[in-house]
C-alpha cells in the first residue's frame, strides 16, 4: 500500500521536479513504511520465540534446560519494550 501511495507522489524522482506537497507526502509515506518493517520483523521474531517455547514444551523434540521457558516470555517482553 506505502509502495503505491509513493507512486502516486512520485518517488524515486529528482527532487526539483517535486511540488511541496509530494515532498510532503512522501515523508509522511516513508514513516509508514518504517513503521510497517518494524511491526514485521518484530512479528517474525515473536512467532520464532514461540516455536521455540513450543520445542522447548515437548522434551521429544529438543530436550532443554529448565529455565528455558522462562527465557522466551521475558525476551518477548523485552522486544515489546523496544518496539
Amino acid at each position: 500500500m506505502e509502495i503505491l501511495i509513493g507512486k502516486a507522489n512520485h518517488i524515486g524522482h529528482a527532487m526539483s521536479t517535486l511540488s511541496t506537497d509530494n515532498m510532503l507526502n512522501l515523508i509522511k509515506v516513508t514513516l509508514g513504511i518504517q513503521l510497517t518493517y518494524y511491526a514485521a520483523v518484530s512479528s517474525i521474531k515473536v512467532s520464532i520465540l514461540c516455536m521455540y517455547l513450543r520445542f522447548c514444551k515437548s522434551d521429544l523434540v529438543m530436550p532443554i534446560e529448565h529455565s528455558f521457558p522462562y527465557l522466551c516470555p521475558t525476551t518477548r517482553r523485552l522486544l515489546a519494550n523496544t518496539w
